[in-house]
């Protein structure tokens, strides 16, 4: 620690400007120069390598914005202050946010990733402004900071970065687990593939070269009817039958929000962790370092309707709607907000797989977003959940499609749960590591 520096976060980086290229002017847009917004990184990923928005060179020259490059740091400073990442590939930025590049005298890009996550709560303590939270340049020159020497950092960062390795490619496994499902979903209950082509068949052959089409096995393809009925939601196959989500649920409810007096007058209690829609990520993970919690008398008390049971579902019904997750075993008995609806299904080990893939297919997510309500908060109702109707097929169906996605979804939850061991090990290790309580010193180099 004798070797320890202090500095300000300011004198140890240099702060980059962003900016928008003007919307009116449309070939500022649609170019080959990502243009990062925080909604592109307001996550707990380390790295960030994909924009909704990209612009053009001419979008480039005629504002503000600047390129950050491979490496350099991303920082929400508007309104959601603190989101944070390392970029990719070159970016530009819009004004919302800061890029911040380490003065390699002092440090380095990925020693300042780890080092302003730790940072990140005094930050947002020292915002400011009447309508928007804000951070600004000098808002920098408040935060101390103590830097080891370089070779120490370059150690601390190799194995925070180990660890965000591990969780990036979990994440990554999971999202082709995800599409896998996702594929023999569409395949089985919106296109009827296996349907149309056992149809087809006229012989033995003819069905194992239409079942090797389709990936599957010949006796699989054989469970499917080869005919379809008329519904009143169009043609589905022979014998399977529309339900709505209502009626396969023992209830559908949503969540409560105390009041700040009920939180405020127990403090001292044993904390419950408590779920908002901004705790679910797109890829239906429930971030658990996000969570805020609640004193469990409010949890047994007002709040007691939205206690959560293990598989459970997570529908997000107000501001960003249509996030779905599964409450794992580790969040059993913890609650939720009133953002969030609630489904408890009443055959949970033959239907949560089904329903779970139908709730993320675009069918659903269309059909609850055209019945969304705008007012101060974008909202959907209950009664649109119990409405949402879910195509049943036959039971050796469904057994069959059980057996096969369940290997690829239990991997994927798996691998979730995985990426939170991860995520508690390197929040643990972070102040540990950069207060110098482990002593790195004597770790060799890779």
């Amino acid at each position: 620690m004798s070797e320890w520096k202090k500095y300000t976060l300011y004198n140890i980086v240099d702060i980059i400007g962003g900016g928008t290229p003007k919307r009116s002017i449309k070939e500022y847009w649609n170019g080959d120069i990502p243009w990062l917004s925080v909604a592109d990184f307001n996550n707990d990923d380390k790295h960030v390598s994909i924009t909704q928005e990209s612009i053009t060179k001419k979008g480039l020259e005629n504002s503000s914005t600047k390129i950050l490059e491979r490496g350099q740091i991303i920082i929400s400073a508007r309104g959601t202050v603190g989101a944070l990442a390392q970029v990719d590939k070159p970016m530009a930025f819009n004004q919302s946010c800061y890029g911040l590049n380490a003065k390699n005298e002092y440090t380095t890009n990925d020693f300042l990733y780890y080092l302003l996550k730790l940072k990140i709560s005094n930050l947002q303590k020292i915002t400011h402004g009447a309508v928007f939270d804000t951070i600004t340049r000098d808002t920098f020159k408040q935060i101390e900071v103590n830097l080891p020497p370089l070779q120490i950092q370059k150690k601390i960062a190799r194995i925070l970065s180990t660890l965000d390795k591990k969780i990036e490619l979990n994440r990554k496994m999971n999202a082709t687990l995800e599409s896998m499902a996702q594929a023999i979903f569409k395949s089985w209950f919106v296109d009827f593939e296996p349907v149309l082509a056992k149809a087809k068949c006229k012989s033995e052959a003819e069905l194992e070269d239409a079942a090797k089409e389709l990936g599957i096995s010949k006796e699989v393809l054989a469970l499917f009817p080869s005919e379809f009925d008329e519904s009143e939601l169009g043609r589905v196959p022979k014998g399977w039958e529309w339900q709505s989500l209502g009626d396969l649920c023992t209830t559908i409810t949503k969540g409560t929000t105390p009041k700040k007096s009920d939180i405020q007058n127990a403090e001292n209690e044993k904390n419950i962790p408590f779920i908002k829609v901004k705790d679910i990520t797109k890829t239906g993970e429930i971030s658990r370092n996000s969570l805020e919690k609640i004193p469990y008398s409010v949890h047994i008390g007002v709040l007691k309707r939205s206690i959560l049971k293990v598989n459970d579902l997570l529908f997000s019904i107000a501001g960003t709607i249509g996030r779905v997750a599964i409450v794992d075993g580790d969040l059993d008995n913890t609650n939720t907000n009133q953002a969030i609806g609630i489904i408890r299904l009443k055959n949970k080990s033959s239907y949560l797989n089904l329903v779970w893939l139908a709730l993320q297919s675009k069918n659903v997510q269309n059909d609850i977003k055209a019945k969304v309500i705008q007012g101060v908060q974008a909202n959907t109702s209950l009664t649109n959940l119990r409405n949402i109707t879910i195509l049943l097929p036959s039971e050796k169906v469904l057994k069959c499609w059980n057996d096969i996605t369940g290997e690829l979804l239990n991997k994927l939850r798996t691998n979730q749960i995985q990426a939170i061991t991860f995520q508690k090990t390197r929040d643990t290790l972070l102040p540990k590591l950069l207060s110098g309580e482990l002593n790195v010193s004597k770790v060799e180099e890779c």
